[in-house]
C-alpha cells in the first residue's frame, strides 16, 4: 500500500497572535481510511488533516504531519514545514525629540508630538503628567499634546505610544519634558 500526498503543509512568517492553518491531504493507493498527526518541533501538537499553528510564541517551529493508514499499513510523513512567528512591532517614534523640557509663561501655548510609526498594527497614543515622575495621571489620546499653562506649576509629561496586533502589544515611551509655567514678569 502507498500514501500519496496532495497537498503538504506550508510554513511562512506571520506576527505573534495571527491566524494559521496547518493543512495536509493525502490519498491511500487501496483507499484504505487515513488517520492524520501533527507533530510541532518534534512533539505530538494534533491531528487531523488540518490543525491551527501555535502564533502565541515568537520564533521559528517546525511543523510535519503523519500519515497512517487505519488499516495498519503503511504510514508517511509530509515535507516538513518551518513557521516564523514575529513579535509585535515596537513602535518608531518620528520625532524621538518630540518631547522636551520647556520654560513658559502663564497663557503661553505650545504642543508636544509623539507620532509615530509601525510596519504592521493600530497605534494609540496615552500622554500622563506627573509632579515628580512617580506616578502618573493619564491626561490625553491623541499623538500631539498641548500642556495647559494657566496655573503656575511645575509638571512632567510623557506619552506611551502603543502598538496592537493580533491582540499582543508592543509599546514606546518618549522622553520626560518638565513644563515650568512661571508669571509674566512685570
Amino acid at each position: 500500500m502507498a500514501i500519496s500526498f496532495s497537498k503538504q503543509p506550508s510554513g511562512g512568517t506571520v506576527y505573534r497572535g495571527a491566524s494559521k492553518t496547518m493543512s495536509c491531504s493525502a490519498t491511500s493507493s487501496d483507499g484504505s481510511a487515513l488517520y492524520y498527526s501533527w507533530f510541532r518541533n518534534g512533539s505530538s501538537f494534533g491531528s487531523g488533516s488540518s490543525v491551527r499553528a501555535n502564533t502565541s510564541v515568537v520564533g521559528t517551529a517546525s511543523y510535519y504531519c503523519k500519515v497512517v493508514e487505519t488499516s495498519g499499513g503503511a504510514s508517511r510523513e509530509s515535507n516538513t514545514a518551518y513557521l516564523t512567528v514575529l513579535a509585535t512591532p515596537v513602535p518608531v517614534l518620528d520625532n524621538p525629540s518630540g518631547v522636551t523640557d520647556k520654560n513658559c509663561y502663564l497663557g503661553d501655548t505650545f504642543s508636544f508630538n509623539a507620532s509615530a510609526t509601525v510596519e504592521k498594527g493600530t497605534l494609540s497614543y496615552q500622554w500622563q503628567r506627573s509632579l515628580t515622575t512617580s506616578s502618573w495621571d493619564s491626561v490625553a489620546t491623541t499623538a500631539t499634546y498641548t500642556p495647559p499653562t494657566n496655573t503656575i506649576s511645575t509638571y512632567y509629561y510623557r506619552c506611551v505610544v502603543t502598538n496592537t496586533l493580533n491582540g499582543y502589544t508592543a509599546t514606546t515611551i518618549t522622553n520626560v519634558g518638565q513644563v515650568t509655567v512661571s508669571d509674566i514678569p512685570s
